[in-house]
């Protein structure tokens, strides 16, 4: 049984299984609600804390899972800093066709990274530090890209933001690097494909050729505009 922070036992709304992990289980009711409960063997130090729950709740951002609410396996203790489980909006995808980055428009991983840019920036004035940076921790598709999993995220108030901010984009390119190489992988070029992603072998033309300038661009700043649609952005990271 889980309870609110109120001491009020979780309602049923018809949560089924819908993924699973190695430190939590995942369910969805029909409303597209998710439930993440970790197991009982996992640390506590890998649990989201009240504290930053409450902090990332706040958080508006379409790069951004939405959070809801959480709970506890026993009436809550106030004492206790570490959640059991806690409730989030699905970001929509489709299991059977993942956007694959290997094959996507140039112009979408720009707008991509753009918008992560922004949400970087958000978190960083909250002195937030993105981490766990794995390519199933983000989720692309036809609106963009969303991180979906905070768990270990971690504050550093006393750091300057141009610091948390430099941390934070640099957290960003390894989201993008590392899920570029999940693609790779599941599409069966995995041993083809650098890590490092310093000179990628992709198999669309247009990344091949365009992709390392981007995350070069990424990672060092640069004053080149690309234009793609209506937009154009000068100094992305």
């Amino acid at each position: 049984m889980l309870y609110n922070k109120y001491g009020e036992e979780l309602v049923d709304t018809g949560f089924g299984e819908f993924d699973n992990g190695t430190c939590a289980n995942v369910y969805r009711d029909p409303n597209n609600l998710l439930l993440k409960v970790y197991k009982w063997d996992v640390n506590p130090r890998s649990h989201l804390t009240k504290g930053m729950f409450n902090i990332l709740k706040d958080v508006n951002d379409k790069s951004f899972v939405k959070l809801r609410d959480y709970y506890f396996y026993y009436y809550p203790n106030f004492m206790y800093s570490d959640l059991d489980a806690y409730t989030m909006d699905m970001v929509p995808f489709d299991r059977r066709n993942i956007l694959n980055l290997l094959y996507a428009d140039l112009n979408y991983l720009y707008e991509c990274s753009y918008e992560l840019e922004r949400l970087a920036e958000k978190l960083s004035k909250l002195k937030i530090c993105l981490f766990d940076t794995n390519g199933y921790n983000i989720i692309f598709n036809e609106h963009g890209a969303v991180i979906i999993d905070p768990d270990k995220f971690y504050r550093v108030p006393f750091l300057p933001y141009r610091m948390v901010l430099k941390q934070n984009k640099e957290a960003i390119l390894e989201y993008i690097r590392s899920y570029i190489y999940r693609c790779a992988r599941e599409s069966g070029y995995g041993y083809q494909l650098k890590y490092a992603m310093t000179d990628p072998l992709l198999y669309n033309k247009d990344l091949k050729s365009e992709l390392p300038i981007l995350l070069r661009d990424l990672y060092h700043g640069s004053d080149t505009i690309y234009e793609f649609g209506t937009k154009r952005v000068r100094n992305r990271f």
